[in-house]
């Protein structure tokens, strides 16, 4: 099970005001011991009780990539476990969705960012532990997979089934035209080698290219290396690519190594969103930091630490980070608490980038353009709600949908006979949402099928084509791109 065993024995010393123990926290941790051995309902051994302890502690660090294990039994960390293109996190006590790559199994499992896994294969996630979870995630390629998921809002728990892939080290998108000289490039996984495929494809940027969208919306990967290798594409030899820090240590810098590589002319917008973490979220820290793009979208996740493991003298292993990553200005990463609140922008300490404009700190990334964003209709809500664990099945029926000529194109949006005819599909299948209730939720509903067909048909480069519409986040960057004047004028505003 994923309950680490007493994960909650440390409790008693983070939970308990200081000013409250009348014994040293040695005494204290003896006491404590010496009454579960002597009163406790179920008998443990002591060496039991000292290893739970320990794992407990461990636990109560906060530190998502913490872990304690028997030298033997290590699972190495995985960028892609399963090849199913699921990253996630796990805060506040639970396990998250961070991003899903389009076309991964997890995207067409229907896994969205910010759903909650319950549970692995019938096995409950109650604390969560990264490298049983890796370790369940895992598996043959072609095997299967089966999470249950509570999406926010709907009100059920959804039960998915997911096939496994060769797992990849990275996902990049291929470079996209967008016409009038406007470019859109997506990393959506970072990994070992992704520095490289960026690197490629700023290369085929044409000499008349006016600018480039570089998407890092739901990208949470990739290591201290990967985002050094990344930052170093943009910035020329010599500038300061990032920043890292230890407990109680004076900062350490790192300067770009290598020849510039994006094109000094082409103007470059950067999307994020709260679930850009670790090596893309830094890209965009040094990016902003440099003067070298306007970032668009919403505050980023805010994760950016390095792990290192320690042999102990009994063969375990405990892993725990122990540097915290920082962008060229010193802005901070990781967030300070986990959960901690980012709505109150004002509130965060102010730096000067390169050029004298002002950002935010205090952990991730707050972009130049701060998108207001709208709620989920609640039309929408009680459709999911109305379909429940039938959502799978709904899916199924959307990707086999047979559209009648002109067919799919990138500015597809569906029909009210193509509706009906799915609609049908869904009663086939015994899903009878209430007239009202799809009324209210069409227009999302045509959304989604409409996004799930031109990806499964058309390819990532035809619904890229589609969001340089549809999407207000790149529709805008796309916009800004064309009129800016300059590289320096986009970023200023001018």
């Amino acid at each position: 099970m994923f309950l680490v065993g007493l994960a909650g024995a440390a409790w008693w010393v983070t939970r308990t005001p200081a000013a409250d123990y009348q014994v040293q926290p040695t005494r204290l941790f003896e006491q404590v011991i010496s009454h579960v051995q002597s009163f406790g309902v179920d008998s443990l051994g002591e060496a039991e009780l000292f290893r739970r302890a320990a794992e407990g502690l461990v636990t109560e660090l906060g530190d998502e990539f913490a872990s304690l294990t028997p030298r033997g039994e290590r699972h190495t960390p995985s960028i892609d476990p399963g090849g199913l293109g699921l990253q996630f996190t796990i805060r506040g006590g639970a396990l998250i969705v961070l991003g899903v790559p389009p076309l991964s199994p997890a995207w067409r499992a229907g896994l969205e960012s910010g759903d909650q896994i319950m549970a692995i294969d019938g096995v409950s996630v109650r604390v969560p532990n990264r490298d049983l979870i890796l370790a369940a995630l895992d598996g043959p390629a072609d095997s299967t997979v089966r999470l249950q998921v509570r999406r926010p809002g709907a009100g059920t728990v959804l039960d998915l089934e997911l096939r496994r892939e060769t797992p990849r080290p990275f996902r990049v998108s291929d470079l996209v035209s967008l016409g009038q000289g406007t470019y859109y490039l997506a990393i959506h996984q970072a990994g070992p080698g992704v520095a490289e495929v960026v690197g490629r494809s700023l290369r085929l940027l044409p000499a008349a290219a006016r600018g480039l969208a570089l998407d890092l919306r739901g990208a949470g990967s990739g290591s201290l290396e990967e985002a050094a290798a990344l930052v170093d594409l943009f910035l020329a030899p010599g500038e300061p690519a990032l920043r890292v820090r230890g407990r109680d240590s004076l900062p350490k810098s790192y300067s770009a190594q290598h020849d510039l590589v994006m094109p000094a002319g082409v103007a470059l917008a950067v999307l994020v969103s709260p679930e850009t973490a670790d090596a893309p979220e830094l890209l965009a820290g040094a990016l902003q930091d440099h003067d070298r793009a306007l970032l668009i979208g919403d505050p980023t996740f805010g994760r950016g630490v390095s792990q290192e493991e320690f042999t102990l003298s009994n063969q375990w292993v405990i892993r725990m980070s122990t540097v915290r990553w920082e962008t060229p200005l010193g802005r901070l990463l990781q967030m300070p608490e986990p959960g901690d609140s980012i709505a109150l922008l004002e509130d965060r300490p102010i730096f000067a980038t390169a050029s004298g404009r002002p950002v935010r700190g205090g952990g991730g990334v707050v972009p130049d353009s701060v998108r207001k964003r709208l709620p989920t209709p609640p039309g929408w809500v009680e459709l999911l709600r109305a379909v429940g664990p039938a959502f799978p099945g709904m899916l199924q029926a959307m990707d086999s949908l047979a559209v009648e000529p002109p067919g799919v194109t990138p500015s597809y949006r569906p029909t009210a006979k193509d509706l009906a005819l799915l609609l049908d599909r869904l009663k086939g299948q015994g899903i009878r949402p209430a007239q009202d209730v799809v009324e209210q939720g069409a227009g999302e509903f045509g959304r989604l099928l409409g996004d799930r067909l031109v990806l499964t048909r058309l390819g990532e480069a035809g619904w890229v084509r589609r969001a340089a519409v549809l999407d207000p986040d790149l529709r805008d960057a796309v916009v800004l791109l064309r009129t800016a004047r300059s590289p320096s004028a986009l970023v200023q505003g001018k």
